[in-house]
């Protein structure tokens, strides 16, 4: 059994679990406990407590891109874990400086602040993902990390006001670094999103066509807050159309008029918050 606990997001699903503008997901499989993503306070840690769960005991990190809401608390996990007894993976992209470009123009830094010289100096175990597909585990050689995906899906454009620094150059932040986890179960594939950059159809297409299974679960965050609701609608027709998909957990940079339109036009539509759990056979 595979089973994905929210740890922290942006609604709370118990009124003893705080929520906050970040994602953090606990994923329990067979031989392993991964921890995907840490929002960008201590709630990954608290609200776990109170679900009696144990995130720091996590044997597998993933930082799914390099935005503040995602990363920025990652440090709290290093400081439990002075055993090292842990694999960190992430992309060497995340080591960029990364922006926000508001509508007048001004640059607003997003990034979680985590640098290589860090990592080493905390002897983090820790593994930079560049292939478009890596396994992490031998003893669970389904589960495969994803990443630089195609863009096919001509509603899913990347937006201008995400920008990063190149060299001397601050140019569009194309998000390829941005990782995806797949996880297989009975009747396919289990594919967890950190914010969606790249899109997420284009992902579910990439994870089909790499794993060469069908998606049955969508659960993380689509940025379609960013978009206007014709692509939020673009969104909902591509998952309807998919025959295999039985669960749309998206949440988070989702956005609230977005998840309305999934509330109400999406088949395969399941609430998220902090402390939802969701099985997968």
């Amino acid at each position: 059994m595979v089973r994905v606990i929210i740890l922290s997001e942006n609604t709370s699903m118990r009124p003893d679990l705080a929520p906050e503008d970040g994602l953090s997901v606990l994923i329990e499989t067979e031989h392993h406990k991964i921890l995907m993503d840490s929002g960008w306070n201590d709630l990954f840690l608290s609200n776990a407590d109170a679900l009696g769960v144990d995130a720091a005991s996590a044997d597998t990190v993933i930082l799914s891109h390099n935005h503040y809401d995602h990363g920025l608390s990652m440090p709290l996990f290093f400081d439990r874990r002075p055993d090292k007894n842990y694999r960190f993976y992430l992309s060497s992209d995340v080591l960029w400086s990364v922006f926000h470009r508001r509508a007048d123009g001004s640059l607003t830094s997003t990034g979680c602040g985590l640098t290589d010289g860090e990592l080493i100096r905390r002897r983090v175990p820790h593994k930079y993902i560049e292939a478009p597909v890596f396994y992490p585990f031998a003893d669970e050689p389904g589960i495969a990390l994803l990443s630089r995906f195609e863009r096919r899906c001509f509603f899913e454009p990347m937006l201008e006001e995400f920008r990063q620094q190149r060299g001397g150059a601050l140019v569009r932040d194309e998000f390829y670094h941005e990782l995806a986890l797949a996880i297989p179960v009975k009747d396919g594939l289990v594919l967890l999103t950190g914010c969606a950059h790249s899109g997420v159809c284009n992902m579910v297409l990439a994870a089909e066509e790499r794993l060469s299974r069908p998606v049955v679960a969508v659960i993380g965050g689509t940025h379609l807050k960013a978009s206007g609701p014709e692509r939020a609608m673009a969104t909902i027709q591509f998952f309807n159309k998919h025959p295999s998909l039985q669960t749309a957990a998206v949440c988070h940079c989702t956005g609230a008029a977005a998840l309305a339109l999934f509330s109400e036009h999406c088949r395969a539509y399941q609430p998220c918050g902090a402390g939802s759990v969701l099985d997968f056979d």
